[in-house]
């Protein structure tokens, strides 16, 4: 997962919206999000 830090600041959590209710609730959980060339940040996929 990747994402830019500005956009990570104004959100609290990420949400996932596949069409396959069984796909989605396999991303659920915390996940880390890649927002640099080494940094990354943990958050939650609802």
């Amino acid at each position: 997962i990747v994402a830019s830090r500005r956009k990570l600041d104004d959100i609290g959590v990420l949400r996932v919206d596949t069409g396959d209710p069984d796909l989605d609730n396999e991303l659920q959980g915390w996940r880390k999000v890649r927002i640099g060339r080494v940094e990354r940040r943990l958050l939650k996929v609802v």
